[in-house]
């Protein structure tokens, strides 16, 4: 993600929504306020409204550490964290 690249991305959801496909946006933590309405877009519909989601799209998100990422957004995901090792040895460890 980053600048321009909110219409490209929308795009790419919108596709892999109707057609079963993954999306992953890199660096997420660039476009706030993107993700922020991404909340509103995910949220489920209501009872009158088709959903027209495929049932195997799939959407990843990277994102570097921020207290500003919306709180709604991840409500909504499961993460995954990876934290660097504490030091050389434990860093030959992981490998």
């Amino acid at each position: 993600m980053g600048e321009g690249q909110e219409v490209k991305a929308r795009i790419a959801i919108q596709l892999a929504k109707e057609f079963g496909r993954w999306v992953i946006l890199n660096n997420s933590h660039l476009s706030l306020s993107y993700v922020a309405t991404m909340e509103q877009e995910f949220k489920k519909p209501d009872s009158d409204k088709l959903d027209q989601t495929h049932e195997n799209f799939r959407l990843f998100m990277t994102c570097d550490p921020t207290n500003e990422f919306p709180l709604g957004v991840l409500q909504m995901c499961i993460k995954v964290t990876d934290e660097p090792p504490k030091g050389m040895k434990d860093g030959l460890y992981k490998v």
